[in-house]
């Protein structure tokens, strides 16, 4: 009686490794997007020279509802008026659909922050 259970346990444990073995695979798709991009200087030269077109390229594997925020932050002292500010920074937020309206305010703030 011993030696039937003891032959059915290594049968039951020789046939269920076996079946453990099996690969099942399993592939995830990685998903991602920009949402937060970052310009930072310490003159309008470099910005002036910035090409704008690459920020499409930053942002085009997002999906046209993802919410992103473009930052432009600029390290030299601006004078307006009396005032003098030593470190500011634009933020403008929208759509990834509306990239190019963003970018398209943000040249015009900085034409019109050196004309000033």
């Amino acid at each position: 009686m011993n030696l039937k259970n003891l032959a059915f346990g290594i049968l039951c444990f020789l046939s269920f490794s076996c079946f453990a073995q099996t690969e099942k695979s399993v592939q995830y798709e990685a998903d991602s997007s920009v949402c937060h991009l970052k310009i930072e200087t310490d003159s309008y030269e470099e910005l002036s020279e910035f090409k704008w077109e690459s920020i499409y390229d930053i942002f085009e594997g997002n999906d046209p509802d993802d919410i992103i925020n473009l930052q432009i932050g600029f390290n030299e002292k601006l004078e307006l008026g009396s005032t003098d500010i030593e470190e500011w920074s634009i933020t403008l937020s929208g759509k990834t659909s509306e990239l190019g309206s963003m970018v398209e305010r943000a040249e015009n703030i900085l034409k019109k922050l050196h004309e000033i």
